[in-house]
């Protein structure tokens, strides 16, 4: 994974980092990439238990980032293979007709996230996290956004 920071002179405009993993060396790993990359725009998705003890970056003043986790902070993960946020995650971005929860086709939840999106004529972040986000409520998600001016 370091390969990749250093590539581009670590400087990129815009980094996507979908984290899932479960030993706090991948969490310590994960970190120090972060640190050693400077980007503008980040978007992190962390699904992994306690995922609000991950850092990232955040001590840099000039990078705007939304950061999405599957759980607060000493709430544990789903410990089944195949993480439940990330399985309703990916259904999201997939634009399902079955929804992986046991209401399947008859989701209302998924009925509405469909409706949402149909409407706009894309996936918004914001609708696909509150989408995943109400299959999952025991876990506590939660989503935040950062922005800074870039002038």
């Amino acid at each position: 994974m370091s390969a990749i920071f250093a590539a581009k002179e670590n400087s990129v405009e815009f980094l996507l980092v979908y984290y899932t993993g479960h030993t706090p060396e991948d969490r310590m790993q994960l970190e120090r990439c972060l640190e050693q990359v400077r980007v503008r725009r980040l978007l992190c998705v962390i699904d992994c238990c306690c995922a609000d003890e991950v850092r990232l970056i955040l001590d840099k003043k000039d990078c705007s980032r939304v950061v999405l986790r599957s759980s607060e902070r000493v709430a544990m993960a789903s410990p089944m293979a195949g993480s439940r946020f990330t399985r309703y995650f990916l259904a999201g971005l997939r634009s399902a007709r079955k929804c992986p929860c046991d209401d399947g086709v008859d989701c209302p939840r998924l009925k509405e996230f469909r409706d949402r999106s149909l409407v706009s004529g894309v996936v918004t972040l914001d609708n696909l996290f509150n989408y995943t986000a109400q299959h999952i409520q025991p876990q506590k998600p939660r989503k935040v956004f950062c922005s800074f001016d870039f002038q």
